[in-house]
């Protein structure tokens, strides 16, 4: 049925067995209405040839086909009848034991792809390779899938994508958006999200090497999964409503904060560098100000090492728990990263603490030579600045701890969920 064959009927091959090829490479297959060939549960020993000039108006039925070798459709035509349901290649739960070839996979010109006029149904079908195109315009010209024909995937499966097979996020994107909206979005009245077909590419790209676009993969799955859940909130009383409501809205924002369990250093770039920004500057300042103090018991070993008399001569008693070996000198970065990292003691967050009153009554040549005392501290200004007299406001008014506890919840907080993106806690690969 090649070369010149043409067919103005409906061909049947239903539940036909066939040992060798099944060769239509140039036939025309144009029924009025309906199906134009139609092999539902047919078993084909070796390839199927559907190619190089390949017409069919009218639906080609391959439903529950077996086919032993390839199913090759490049530069073949598929046209849907135009009564029935709009699909033009119909797969449905087809096994194709090698390769799905859409796009010829030796040619070098941009025109290897078929040409699908309708929707193309693969749900529940399998096949060993998949071999297509860019799902997307090519070099200015038309899609090999028409601009309102629909991507059936749900339950297809396949081992691996084919050598001329696109693997990148834009091209599987536009294959992954082809679906119909219920599949993809769960947006019709009964419909819910697919995930399978998201969840096949992940697979099949990672297992190709390719994580980086397994991962984008992943991420998608992720956000349609989310937006199906908001629209598909089941109506119950208006209280159940604003719960499942506001929880929605906390599970979105711990999945969008680490990409969905995909980008695990998302939380420390987006929360914990501008914690840890805010508290360096105001921890160093504090410090310059003399609003941190040693901590117990620290402060009673300075107390008796004044009372004793030790310490540098002509420092006064004030100075004394910063100079004494009981007291490390204190450094605004390793305060804010022993606040800050859980189970990290450095012996700096043990040693000093926030203070509403400053050391040595906010002395400026005294708490200058506490700096010089200290190896890494900052210098005191002569005069003081917004930023300063900010500082001591809060300082004053207990400020200070409420932002040491602010960085010792965000550090516990950020690591707990990059401890769970890293486990795969969040994600649902």
């Amino acid at each position: 049925m090649y070369d010149g064959f043409l067919a103005r009927a409906k061909v049947n091959f239903i539940g036909t067995r066939i040992g060798g090829q099944v060769a239509c490479a140039g036939g025309r297959f144009e029924a009025a209405t309906g199906i134009a060939l139609d092999a539902d549960a047919a078993e084909i020993g070796a390839d199927v040839y559907l190619r190089d000039g390949f017409l069919a108006r009218g639906q080609v039925d391959f439903r529950r086909v077996r086919i032993g070798g390839d199913l090759q459709l490049h530069r073949g035509t598929f046209e849907a009848a135009e009564k029935g349901d709009g699909v033009a290649l119909k797969l449905q739960s087809a096994k194709v034991g090698a390769a799905l070839m859409v796009n010829h996979p030796d040619a070098p010109d941009g025109t290897t792809c078929c040409t699908l006029t309708g929707h193309l149904d693969l749900a529940n079908a399998r096949c060993a390779v998949l071999d297509d195109g860019d799902i997307r315009a090519r070099d200015g010209g038309a899609s090999w899938l028409s601009e309102r024909s629909e991507l059936i995937l749900d339950g297809f499966t396949y081992g691996r994508l084919g050598s001329r097979s696109p693997t990148s996020w834009a091209a599987r994107k536009a294959w992954l958006d082809r679906q119909p909206d219920g599949d993809r979005d769960g947006m019709g009245d009964g419909d819910a999200f697919k995930p399978q077909p998201y969840e096949q590419l992940a697979k099949v790209l990672r297992e190709m090497g390719h994580a980086a676009e397994a991962r984008e993969v992943g991420m998608a799955k992720e956000r349609r999964h989310h937006r199906a859940v908001w629209r598909r909130t089941p109506e119950r009383g208006r209280i159940q409503r604003y719960i499942s409501r506001f929880w929605w809205c906390v599970r979105w924002l711990l999945f969008k904060l680490t990409g969905y369990g995909y980008r695990a250093w998302r939380p420390l770039v987006w929360l914990g560098l501008p914690v840890l920004a805010l508290s360096l500057a105001a921890t160093g300042t504090a410090y310059r100000l003399g609003y941190m103090t040693p901590a117990q018991p620290h402060a009673a070993l300075a107390e008796i090492t004044a009372e004793l008399g030790d310490g540098p001569q002509g420092v006064d008693a004030c100075l004394s728990a910063d100079v004494t070996e009981a007291v490390p000198p204190f450094h605004a970065g390793a305060y804010v990263i022993d606040a800050f990292v859980p189970l990290v003691d450095i012996d700096q967050e043990s040693s000093w603490k926030p203070a509403r009153i400053a050391r040595c009554d906010g002395d400026v040549e005294k708490l200058r030579a506490l700096d010089r005392l200290n190896p890494g501290a900052f210098t005191v200004p002569d005069t003081m600045g917004p930023w300063e007299h900010f500082i001591s406001w809060m300082a004053r008014r207990g400020g200070l701890h409420w932002l040491q506890w602010i960085l010792m919840i965000s550090g516990f907080a950020i690591s707990a969920l990059i401890a769970a993106s890293l486990s795969g806690l969040i994600r649902r690969d």
